[in-house]
């Protein structure tokens, strides 16, 4: 989905998610995280999955 925003730079958008990823896992705050088209967007941040304990990853 990165590659739709056109408002903000990659490396700005990759900081802000992960600025709100963060804080959810410290506050065990339950987040639910999307991807689509992973060959056409690729798999999530990275900064994302750094930051969260537990990813249960699904493809269908």
């Amino acid at each position: 989905m990165a590659l739709g925003v056109n408002t903000i730079g990659t490396g700005e958008l990759r900081n802000n998610v992960a600025g709100l990823a963060k804080p959810s896992d410290v506050y065990d705050i339950p987040a639910v995280l999307t991807s689509i088209g992973r060959e056409y967007n690729g798999p999530l941040f990275e900064e994302i999955t750094l930051s969260m304990n537990t990813i249960l990853s699904r493809l269908s």
